[in-house]
């Protein structure tokens, strides 16, 4: 099978949803489905037609109820979720990152944040409602960024098929070579790998970034093609298929100091979370028969089985704790679309908004649900999330901005 194509159609799809999304997403934001200048607040009414979620709960050995919001917590309780919940630009970012390493002088948020919009300008979140354009590009829209563990260095694909490389400390931009298809970042953010498909291969190569002179090293060359990397460990590159219900997905790891290629998983429109801790932990998304739910699991570092869990809800919508020990997620309660959901491609092409609820599960076989943003007047779409050890952040498709929501401490 020929990936060029292949890849170009997913490109171009992709940078007709993120357009579709910024202007849809802010349409129905105004119209209702967005949050008032103080996080949490409802917005009162709106035309946002939404459908309950409760048909599509699933079965598992832990299943959060998305079908309704929560109405047994005390008023107390909902209304400290409001208070650790802020909306920081009001300005739609196409991306995000978090620069960890870095002390922001924000008494609200304690990192720097970053964001690019729609023009591809690069801004400084500096406070609430406070920013600073810090540069620029000329790549187009972006679509989809990585960055290193720190948040020093980026990576962004753009809807020119652009894949560039940016330095927070330069601010510079270094193009990557045209034929780059994914990239992922090591884990100490010193090296990046770079997947090109060529001919029916995945060549994987990585150039060093620690140093002023780049060398590449060619790491695997693979007979796969519509595949994703990922570097969660420094011995293991991982392979993803894409991710598409009623697609038999599959999850394979080359084991870079044995060189010995490994098999994983498989499973319909799977998809793969990573955690960044040592010992590795991830998490395996593989979609119901009927497509209106995930079933979890978690794997540890040698991919054995801690703990599983149903939920209607995606990949995208998650992440792990820098420690590894919680599993932070958005999970829709409602949904603009009906009885009708599938929810990995409605997600994917861009046909179903959802008001989420926000949790955390953990505990050693991430069997322990943590409410975070119950309440029914706070709405949420939520995507594209990061944590540092005290924050989450994350951008709400329904207006397009970035928020951040601060962690309990116990």
């Amino acid at each position: 099978m020929n990936s060029v194509p292949t890849n170009r159609i997913i490109i171009i799809i992709i940078a007709l949803l993120v357009v579709a999304a910024i202007g849809v997403g802010v349409y129905f934001g105004l119209q209702g489905a967005k949050q008032a200048a103080t996080p949490g607040q409802s917005s009162g009414g709106g035309t946002f037609p939404l459908s309950s979620g409760s048909n599509n709960q699933g079965s598992g050995a832990l299943s959060v109820n998305q079908g309704q919001p929560d109405q047994s917590a005390p008023s107390a309780a909902l209304q400290q979720q409001k208070n650790n919940l802020f909306q920081l630009t009001t300005n739609p970012a196409a991306v995000f990152w978090v620069a960890s390493s870095t002390t922001s002088t924000s008494g609200i948020i304690r990192n720097a944040v970053y964001y690019m919009n729609a023009k591809g300008d690069v801004v400084q979140i500096q406070d609430i409602g406070r920013e600073q354009t810090i540069a620029g590009s000329s790549f187009g829209t972006p679509l989809r960024l990585w960055q290193n563990k720190s948040g020093s260095k980026i990576v962004v694909l753009f809807d020119s098929r652009t894949y560039a490389l940016f330095d927070i400390k330069t601010k510079a931009w270094d193009v990557l070579p045209a034929e780059t298809m994914d990239v992922a970042f090591s884990p100490d953010g010193a090296k990046l790998a770079i997947l090109k498909e060529l001919n029916g291969q995945a060549i994987v190569s990585a150039i060093s970034l620690g140093t002023a002179r780049r060398t590449s090293t060619t790491l695997v060359s693979l007979a796969m093609v519509d595949v994703k990397i990922y570097w969660p460990s420094a011995s293991r590159l991982f392979f993803v298929s894409r991710s598409s219900s009623g697609v038999d997905g599959q999850v394979w790891y080359f084991d870079l100091t044995k060189k010995t290629l490994n098999y994983v998983t498989h499973g319909d429109g799977l998809a793969m979370v990573f955690g960044g801790a040592s010992p590795s932990v991830a998490a395996q998304f593989v979609a119901s028969p009927n497509g209106t739910s995930m079933a979890v699991s978690f794997l540890d570092g040698e991919n054995k089985q801690r703990g599983s869990l149903t939920m209607a809800t995606i990949a995208d919508k998650c992440i792990f704790a820098l420690d590894g020990k919680r599993f932070f997620c958005g999970v829709p309660r409602e949904n603009d679309k009906g009885n009708d959901l599938n929810i990995l491609n409605d997600y994917v092409r861009g046909d179903v908004y959802f008001h989420d609820s926000l949790y955390s599960i953990g505990g050693d076989a991430f069997s322990s649900l943590t409410p975070l943003v119950t309440a029914s007047d706070v709405l949420l779409d939520v995507v594209s999330l990061w944590a540092t050890a005290t924050q989450l952040f994350f951008i709400n498709r329904l207006d397009h901005t970035v928020y951040l929501y601060n962690l309990p401490t116990s």
